[in-house]
C-alpha cells in the first residue's frame, strides 16, 4: 500500500479509494 504517496500527492484519490473500500464491505 502507498498511503503516504496518496496523502502527499493526491488526497482526493485516497478518499475515493476509501469510499470504494467501504462500499465493497
Amino acid at each position: 500500500m502507498e498511503e503516504a504517496v496518496w496523502s502527499c500527492e493526491e488526497p482526493e484519490a485516497k478518499v475515493s479509494f476509501y469510499g470504494q473500500s467501504l462500499e465493497a464491505l
